[in-house]
């Protein structure tokens, strides 16, 4: 077990902590869990909402990756980029839809997506881009986005084809919100709405309309 300090914009004592087996050790590996939670902490609380959690625990685990309030599990075999991914997800869904308290079981991509975009501004933020998303190409993606054969986002998790649910939870809502803050709004308009929606929703419950209106409140 290892920790660090996380430096908070209020100032409150707040620990980052990674508990792993000796099979996890390494630099390129688990080693440097608790350089990754705490960055991914300290710039949520910086762009969105300060974390609300006395201490933010990383557990190698089994699993893909899980997360609980203050405390999230990874795998034990994760390293480098995979680690860091896994990591940054999971303590982003803190936020969304812990923090933001969306029905992620009606409105998964509200829950995921929205993870899946601010995971995409943390990574190209962190150690100066270390694991930023490369670049990609939105035309070659088109056909996946909008193909006739999918369910529309708004479908609930339950009533689409599971092979589905990876484009329509967190890729095509992530990669919606990332064309609206680069190529619409510019980052600076988007991002005010979009801390705005975190503040006003923060501890309530809000839908996709309660969304929609915020955004447009603030931006016109």
């Amino acid at each position: 077990m290892d920790a660090a300090r996380i430096n908070l914009p209020s100032g409150k004592p707040t620990l980052a902590m990674s508990v792993y087996p000796v099979e996890s050790v390494g630099q390129d590996a688990w080693t440097r869990s608790t350089e990754y939670t705490k960055a991914s902490i300290e710039h949520y609380s910086e762009k969105w909402l300060e974390y609300p959690y006395p201490a933010a625990i990383n557990v190698a685990g089994n699993e893909g990756g899980m997360e609980y309030p203050g405390i999230v599990f990874c795998n034990y075999e994760s390293k480098a980029a995979s680690l860091w991914g896994v990591t940054d997800h999971e303590f982003g869904h803190i936020w969304f839809p812990m923090i933001v308290g969306s029905n992620e079981r009606l409105h998964a991509w509200m829950d995921e997506g929205f993870n899946t975009f601010i995971n995409s501004l943390s990574s190209a933020a962190f150690n100066d881009g270390e694991y930023k998303d490369p670049e990609r190409n939105m035309h070659r993606f088109s056909s996946v986005l909008v193909n006739n054969n999918l369910e529309p986002v708004y479908t609930s998790p339950d009533n689409l084809k599971e092979r589905n649910l990876g484009i329509l939870a967190y890729y095509k809502p992530g990669a919606g919100l990332s064309l609206l803050r680069e190529h619409i709004l510019g980052p600076e308009r988007f991002d005010e709405a979009f801390k705005a929606y975190i503040n006003r929703w923060a501890y309530k419950h809000p839908t996709p309309d309660d969304f929609y209106r915020t955004i447009e409140n603030v931006v016109w």
